[in-house]
C-alpha cells in the first residue's frame, strides 16, 4: 500500500485540501500538530529528531530535515541542537550571519549550512512541482526567509503575516506606548533608551512600587530576556551598560492572580477569542507552560476577552491574519496588557488540538482558515461562536509544562512507551511530547551560543525546552516532571 503524507487528521475536504504542506519550528512537533489538522505534512524542517518525528518519517511519507542529522554526519557527534527560528530560516536558506560575521566555526557550519540548504530546497521543489503547487507553514515570519518561494521555485506559498507586521507586533517597547494611547490598561512604567536610565526610572520610583521592579528588553519569549529588579546594580548587570538598547521598565505586581494567555483568530475583518489559558510562571519572570481553565469568575473572563479583542482589533488594523495571542496579568480585579504573541506560541498546538474535537463539521480546521485568509483575492471572515460555544460548555482540564534543564545531561533511561506522545488528544492519560531521539549514550546540549572564547557549545544563556508534559492535573503533572527528571543525569 502507497504511503501517504503525513496529517490531515480532521478529514476536513476544501479546494486547497489536496495542497502538500512544508513546517518549520525550532519546537520539533509543535507546527506539524497544527498543521496537520488541516493538511498534509509533506516535510518538516527542525533542528532534532524526537521519537515521534522517527516514527512519522517510518510510516509515511514526509520527510523529516532535522539540523541534527546534517551535524552528525559533518562530526560524527550527536548533539540536541537548540537554536532560535531566525538561526533556522538562516540555515534553511543559506544566507550568512548578520552582518556577515565569521568565526572560528565557519569553515564547519558554512558547508553544513550548505548542505542542509541544498538537500531541504530540492525536495520543497519536487514536492511543488509534482503537485502544482506547495503551502508552507513558519512558526513565525523571518528574515531569513524572504527569498524562500523564488528560491523553491515559485510554486510554494508561505502562509504568514508579513515581516514588517511581526516585527512591529513583536516590539515590546512600542506596543506598551501604542496600548497606552489606545487606552488599553498597562502596568504603570516607561520606555527607556538603555540600562542607565532605566536604573535612573528605578530609584525615583522605588518607594512607590515598593522597592521592586519588572524589566524587559523590546524582544523575546519565554521570559527571556526580562528581570525581577531589586536594585539598580542587577538592571546594568542583567542589561549591560551603554546603549543596549530600548527597555521596558513597569511596577512589579505583587497579588496576581492569573497571567492569561489568550488565544485569538484574527480574519478580515474582526478578531476573534478562541481559548484563554493561564500561564505557568516560575523563578519570577520564566514560562513554563498553560493549564486551563481560568480560576477566576465570568465577570473577569469577560473583561479579559473584551482587552484581548481591543488588542485584536490593532492587530488587524496592522495586517496580521491567523492565529495569534496576547498576554496579560490579572491583580487587584483588573486585567493589564503585557505583550503580543505575533505567532503561535508553546500552548497553540495543545490548544489547536483540544479545540478540533468540538469544531463543527461546516467549519475548517484553523490551518486551512489560514491559508485560506492568506490565498484568497477576496475578504474573508468567519462566525466561531458554535465552535467556541461547543468547546467551553465542556468539562475538561489540561496541563501543559514545559521541562527545562541547563547544562549538559544525557539519558539515562527512556520512558515508557505508553506515555510517548500519541495522537488521541483524549487527555486521559498523560504524557510526553518532544522528547529528544537519543540514547543512554548521547549526550543532550541544552540551549548555548558559541563565542570564540569557548569550544562552541559550552556558553549557557538559557535552560534548554527538553520535553513538553501534557496532563489533566497539577498531581499528574508532578509525577510525570518526576519519572521524566530521573531519566536524565547531569554531566
Amino acid at each position: 500500500m502507497d504511503k501517504k503524507y503525513y496529517g490531515n487528521f480532521s478529514g476536513y475536504k476544501g479546494e486547497l485540501s489536496d495542497l502538500p504542506a512544508f513546517t518549520i519550528s525550532t519546537d520539533p512537533e509543535h507546527m506539524i500538530e497544527i498543521v496537520g489538522h488541516g493538511f498534509k505534512i509533506a516535510g518538516a524542517i527542525v533542528p532534532n529528531r524526537t521519537s515521534n518525528l522517527d516514527k512519522i518519517e517510518r510510516e509515511t511519507d514526509t520527510k523529516i530535515f532535522a539540523y541534527s542529522d546534517f551535524y552528525d554526519k559533518f562530526t560524527h557527534k550527536k548533539y540536541f541542537i537548540s537554536m532560535s527560528e531566525d538561526s533556522l530560516c538562516r540555515k534553511l536558506t543559506n544566507i550568512p550571519r548578520p552582518e556577515n560575521k565569521e568565526n572560528i566555526y565557519s569553515s564547519l557550519y558554512n558547508p553544513l549550512n550548505e548542505k542542509f540548504s541544498k538537500e531541504v530546497l530540492s525536495y520543497m521543489q519536487d514536492v511543488s512541482e509534482k503537485n502544482n503547487g506547495a503551502l508552507f507553514f513558519p512558526y513565525m515570519i523571518s528574515a531569513g526567509l524572504d527569498n524562500l518561494e523564488s528560491m523553491a521555485g515559485n510554486k510554494l506559498k508561505i502562509i504568514s503575516p508579513s515581516l514588517k507586521t511581526k516585527e512591529l507586533l513583536a516590539n515590546k517597547a512600542e506596543m506598551y506606548k501604542i496600548m497606552q494611547n489606545k487606552g488599553i490598561k498597562t502596568v504603570e512604567g516607561k520606555v527607556v533608551n538603555s540600562p542607565e536610565e532605566a536604573s535612573e526610572v528605578f530609584l525615583q520610583n522605588r518607594e512607590k512600587w515598593g522597592g521592586e521592579a519588572f524589566v524587559s528588553a523590546v524582544s523575546g519569549a519565554g521570559g527571556v530576556g526580562c528581570l525581577h529588579a531589586y536594585s539598580p546594580f542587577e538592571i546594568k548587570e542583567k542589561f549591560g551598560y551603554g546603549d543596549s538598547g530600548q527597555l521596558i521598565i513597569t511596577k512589579w505586581l505583587r497579588n496576581i492572580d492569573s497571567a492569561p494567555n489568550i488565544m485569538l483568530f484574527i480574519d478580515d475583518c474582526a478578531p476573534h477569542v478562541l481559548i484563554a489559558t493561564n500561564q505557568i510562571i516560575e523563578q519570577g519572570t520564566k514560562y513554563y507552560g498553560n493549564s486551563y481553565p481560568l480560576k477566576f469568575n465570568k465577570q473577569m473572563l469577560k473583561k479579559v476577552k473584551e482587552e484581548a479583542l481591543k488588542v485584536g482589533e490593532i492587530m488587524r488594523k496592522q495586517g496580521y491574519r491567523g492565529i495569534g495571542g496576547i498576554d496579560g496579568i490579572v491583580a487587584e480585579d483588573e486585567f493589564y496588557f503585557v505583550e503580543i504573541n505575533p505567532r503561535k506560541n508553546h500552548s497553540a498546538v495543545v490548544n489547536t488540538s483540544v479545540l478540533e474535537k468540538f469544531r463543527p463539521k461546516n467549519m475548517p480546521p484553523l490551518s486551512y482558515l489560514e491559508a485560506e485568509l492568506q490565498l484568497s483575492k477576496e475578504k474573508k471572515s468567519y462566525d466561531f461562536t458554535e465552535w467556541v460555544n461547543n468547546f467551553e460548555k465542556q468539562d475538561i482540564c489540561f496541563d501543559m509544562y514545559l521541562l527545562k534543564k541547563e547544562g549538559w545531561m544525557k539519558f539515562i533511561k527512556f520512558p515508557e512507551g505508553e506515555n510517548v506522545r500519541d495522537h488521541d488528544w483524549n487527555l486521559k492519560t498523560p504524557y510526553f511530547a518532544s522528547l529528544p531521539n537519543f540514547n543512554e549514550e548521547e549526550i543532550i546540549l541544552p540551549k548555548s551560543y558559541a563565542s570564540s572564547k569557548s569550544d562552541g557549545h559550552t556558553r549557557k544563556v538559557n535552560a534548554a525546552d527538553i520535553c513538553r508534559i501534557v496532563s489533566t492535573n497539577l498531581s499528574q503533572r508532578l509525577k510525570q516532571i518526576k519519572k521524566m527528571s530521573s531519566s536524565i543525569k547531569e554531566i
